[in-house]
């Protein structure tokens, strides 16, 4: 995503458990503003991966660590009302990091909120919490 709209992130420590579907998996939040790819990149330099929801317990949990952890560190254009997963949306349509259908569908399709607060499909291309 080459645009710079901040918003949360919410990092994850998944290992290789994931590719094993075994869904081991930790949690960390990062108050610091970044977008998709930085928050992507950090994850990464963490030994990590943004968040792959895989049940609605793994959402409830990551909802609950989100609204715990206290504010974003200079929210950008008052947006932190998101927190970045591990999906995208490519040609093959919403995938994890790994290229993989996601696990557990429990979010809009279509709902985009950019620094205007427009509401556009076309720049929705990565997941987050709401």
């Amino acid at each position: 995503m080459n645009k710079l709209i901040y918003l949360m992130l919410l990092p994850v420590v998944l290992g290789d458990s994931y590719e094993r579907k075994e869904y081991v998996q930790k949690f960390t939040f990062h108050h610091i503003p970044a977008t998709f790819d930085e928050a992507n990149q950090i994850c990464k330099q963490e030994g990590g991966n943004l968040a792959v929801v895989t049940s609605r317990e793994a959402e409830n949990e990551m909802l609950t660590l989100w609204k715990r952890s206290g504010p974003v560190v200079n929210p950008t254009q008052g947006l932190n009302a998101q927190a970045f997963i591990g999906i995208q949306l490519t040609s093959k349509g919403w995938q994890t990091y790994f290229g993989e259908n996601p696990p557990y569908f429990n979010w809009s399709s279509t709902w985009c909120w950019d620094i205007n607060n427009q509401i556009t499909l076309a720049m929705q291309k990565c997941g987050s919490l709401l």
